[in-house]
């Protein structure tokens, strides 16, 4: 009942970028996208870099992000831009512009090698699971600078999905593209920038046994300096271990020409790249570097012997070749010139799977430079490491030529927490970027001052469905929980009193500022528990340093999972340590750092997160002097001048665990958390009433646990969505068996909040599956279903008759809404099946007319599964922030 048909749901536009904003049709109203997150794909090839072009693209399921590693101007955010961004377009066109299956690989089209100024516009390749392949380009604005990547041409490759591509400038108006996909076929592409069009032009079968897993194009070979050539190599890695080289003519598209099969890999050939390198005697020399699941690398080396007039000195073959094995033929494609290949190198150091290898790309001071400066290859291997290579410097070659490859440099997390890395490329002379299996994105510079490597901050996401969304109490962050087994802590950082000249610092906005929860199952529900100041309804003990602690920040969070229990977390001293380097405002933050575990740390096998640096000191006066002798993590924030890095996310911001919560009998399904901070009602995955109960717990102050206390009926199917009304009195509950619930407490007696919930009212809300419910006010709540309606219900109508909704949005709707989140008694949003999202308005204060204010149609490119609205209650800002999180593993902010 819950599939969604996605063939049926038409593909949406994704986000604009930070710096851009679209038009309401209705309002008229500015709606601005300010943070745009996504995990990198698994594929080794999701992701690559050009430092000349400006450029870092990676996949995020079946979007393809432009990510930024520095700002373009000082205290400025990082900028994430989303490939494919229109404000205006057609379902059809949307059709046609998207990837409908997630992406596997992207390519920025090298653009330097070519003199003529005329169509170097910057193109970017990307392939998906289904054999499409799109060619986008780069669009800026001169007036507000706005980057915009639109489509320009596409093609399919029989069927997928596709392992890479590689591609290279023919002309100034073609580029010659190649692809490998997994129906054993080479296939070769002409795309036209003029008219951008994108022909195939060659294909090659393999045997299943050779079946290609990678390739690339080499630049022009030319057998003689004053004759040019429009003759390339193509070398193909295979599942049987061996490099399969060919030569073709990509001017005349003649067939592929075999030259030589490489051999010496023991296991699939996951990567190939080419790399011309040209001396200080103006000599061009060709490398190959090939990388395997045999742990290791090679670095072959490439030359082209032309026999007319002899054989010149250079060109005159080793004495060993000689005896080894006769010489190739000439090749007829290179006019009778023959191609030897030589191992130059084998690389051995990594201890696991290597998957992609890069070299440094050559800049305009190369030519001052060494050659084994500009001649150095970047690995990235399952063993969580990435390695610089280096060959030896000039006049340390041995006899036969050969120079020495060592290790320059090995990077990588050390921890259990990454599975390894799956792809690595240069992002510049000193920089480059790497993804990890987990899809976090890794970045790091080589700083000259320190002579050492840094890590760099870069934004990174969610690898799965995002299933939970849910704000803090004062508006200063926001906590979201997915399938991906972790729960992600996003604030807006504020780089205004961290700001470090001598160390690398976080750029200023909205990001993930801690990981509280790693977890062994997916997260399916969160629920942020109010602060204690909100606890003083009923008897509390007036000596507990709970009570003494004000503030409007929430302080813990409830989650439930694919398991029977919930779990309680609280956090540590370190996260309001982290908070407060990052001039986050929030309030009476001091206090909140003197109080509580220091931090918390998870064993490796283990699923609870248990609390370190206990502190003792109960009744410890806020003071500047204390507090600087208290903090035990702030160290590690001067360090880093306040940068939040993948590294620190993972190992130093896991909050501990308080308790578990166990008196479900299946997976819990939602939670919601009383206004008092004192009560929780949560549900599990039911096919009857009696276990899709609606369980009440306690808070206990003397132990610091929770205890449950009531179990409530109504719901005969699972209870997707629970909400306790902002006067605490009343509980709504949507089900999936299309009724609605309503709970309400009879007794004013507020020392035991659990006592006196009776069911007032059941009714059947939606004609289909019910989705989500919210409270408008204490007298009106909203629902969603399946049935494509949004319906307004008043709370204290009569339980005798048939019930009716004040308010349904009947025909509005052309897909389904998910989910719906309230900003005050006028206003809500909701999201939709097809990745849109709507605003709605009341007309005329009247609790029966509702219209459509404004209309986000492309906000995600899947199923939206939760929206929310920034508290109204901290809103002393002019403008109003919407959370929203979906299916296709992207969170977003708008402001």
């Amino acid at each position: 009942k819950q599939k969604v048909r996605e063939k049926k749901v038409p593909p949406s536009l994704l986000l604009p970028p930070p710096s851009s904003s679209f038009l309401l049709p209705s309002s008229m109203v500015k709606i601005h996208a300010e943070y745009v997150s996504g995990g990198c794909n698994h594929s080794a090839h999701a992701l690559d870099a050009d430092y000349s072009q400006d450029v870092i693209v990676c996949a995020s399921h079946r979007n393809v992000f432009e990510l930024e590693i520095y700002p373009k101007k000082n205290g400025c955010a990082q900028r994430t831009t989303v490939f494919g961004e229109e404000e205006e377009s057609d379902e059809k066109t949307q059709e046609q512009r998207k990837h409908q299956t997630p992406v596997t690989c992207v390519k920025i089209v090298e653009k330097n090698t070519l003199d003529d100024g005329e169509n170097k516009s910057t193109i970017v390749l990307s392939a998906d699971t289904s054999g499409t392949v799109i060619a986008w380009t780069l669009e800026q604005s001169r007036e507000d600078k706005k980057r915009k990547w639109t489509q320009k041409a596409n093609c399919m490759h029989s069927f997928g999905p596709i392992t890479q591509i590689a591609a290279k400038r023919e002309t100034s108006e073609s580029v010659i593209v190649a692809t490998v996909a997994s129906d054993d076929h080479l296939r070769l592409w002409s795309l036209n920038i003029k008219n951008w069009t994108m022909v195939q032009v060659n294909e090659k079968a393999f045997p299943s046994q050779h079946r290609p897993m990678c390739v690339d194009i080499s630049d022009c070979v030319s057998t003689s300096p004053s004759s040019p050539s429009s003759s390339r190599f193509v070398a193909v890695g295979c599942a049987d271990g061996t490099t399969r080289f060919y030569a073709l003519d990509t001017k005349a598209f003649t067939d592929f020409e075999f030259i030589a099969e490489l051999v010496g890999h023991e296991d699939w050939v996951r990567d190939t790249k080419f790399q011309s390198l040209t001396t200080s005697d103006d000599t061009t020399s060709l490398f190959l570097a090939t990388c395997s699941q045999d742990k290791n690398a090679r670095v072959w080396k490439i030359i082209a012997r032309n026999n007319k007039g002899g054989e010149s000195e250079t060109n005159k073959r080793l004495p060993f070749e000689t005896l080894a094995a006769p010489p190739r033929p000439p090749s007829e494609v290179l006019k009778g010139a023959r191609v030897d290949i030589q191992l130059e190198a084998l690389l051995c150091g990594h201890e696991d799977w290597v998957f992609t290898c890069a070299w440094r790309p050559s800049t305009s001071d190369d030519n001052s430079t060494s050659s084994s400066r500009c001649h150095q290859l970047l690995t990235a291997s399952a063993d969580r490491s990435v390695n610089l290579w280096s060959p030896s410097m000039d006049g340390e070659a041995d006899s036969t030529g050969t120079s020495l490859w060592f290790s320059l440099a090995s990077l990588g997390e050390a921890g259990d927490n990454c599975l390894g890395y799956r792809g690595a490329s240069f992002y510049g002379r000193n920089c480059f970027i790497a993804h990890s299996q987990s899809g976090a994105l890794h970045a790091w510079e080589f700083m000259e001052e320190l002579q050492a490597w840094e890590s760099l901050s870069v934004n990174s996401g969610h690898t799965d469905k995002i299933r939970a969304l849910v704000w803090d109490n004062d508006g200063k962050y926001f906590l979201t929980g997915s399938d991906d087994h972790t729960t992600r802590l996003i604030g807006y950082w504020n780089t205004g009193e961290c700001d470090n000249t001598n160390a690398i610092r976080t750029p200023k906005g909205w990001r993930e500022i801690a990981r509280p929860q790693t977890h062994g199952h997916a997260i399916s529900c969160l629920a942020v528990v109010p602060p204690s100041k909100n606890r003083e309804s009923g008897k509390t003990n007036s000596d507990s340093s709970q009570n003494k602690i004000l503030s409007n920040s929430s302080q813990s969070f409830i989650s439930g999972s694919s398991e029977k229990a919930l779990r309680a977390f609280r956090a540590p001293r370190v996260f309001w340590e982290r908070m407060k380097v990052g001039n986050t405002n929030v309030d009476n933050v001091n206090a909140l750092i003197l109080s509580g575990q220091g931090a918390a740390e998870a064993s490796a096998l283990g699923l609870s997160n248990k609390g370190v640096h206990n502190n003792n000191n109960e009744n410890v006066d806020v003071n500047l002097e204390l507090l600087e002798e208290e903090l035990s993590k702030a160290s590690l924030d001067a360090k880093h001048g306040g940068a939040i890095v993948e590294e620190y996310l993972v190992t130093n911001t896991l909050w501990p665990e308080t308790s578990k919560l166990y008196g479900h009998g299946d997976d819990v399904f939602s939670v919601a958390a009383h206004p008092s901070g004192r009560l929780l009602a949560s549900a599990a995955k039911g096919t009857k009433e009696a276990t899709a109960e609606i369980l009440l717990w306690e808070h206990n102050e003397t132990h610091n646990d929770w205890r449950m206390v009531e179990s409530l009926l109504g719901p005969t199917l699972t209870a997707v969505a629970l909400e306790f009304s902002n006067d605490g009195g009343t509980l709504i509950v949507a089900s999936r068996d299309r009724h609605a619930c309503i709970f309400t407490r009879t007794l004013d007696d507020t020392t035991d909040l659990s006592e006196g919930w009776i069911l007032t009212n059941r009714f059947k809300a939606h004609a289909r599956e019910m989705y989500d419910l919210t409270f408008l006010n204490d007298n009106l709540f909203i629902t969603v279903g399946r049935d494509k309606k949004a319906n307004v219900w008043r709370i204290h109508a009569s339980s005798e008759g048939e019930m009716r909704p004040v308010w349904s949005s009947e025909s509005v709707c052309s897909s389904a809404p998910t989910c719906v989140s309230v900003l005050n008694s006028s206003t809500f949003a909701t999201g939709h099946e097809n990745g849109s999202i709507k605003i709605w308005t009341k007309t005329k204060e009247d609790d029966a007319k509702w219209s459509v204010a404004g209309d986000i149609p492309n906000a995600h490119c899947a199923e939206v599964t939760k929206v929310a609205f920034k508290p109204a209650k901290c809103a002393g800002e002019s403008e109003n922030i919407l959370a929203t999180c979906g299916a296709d593993h992207v969170t977003r902010v708008f402001r």
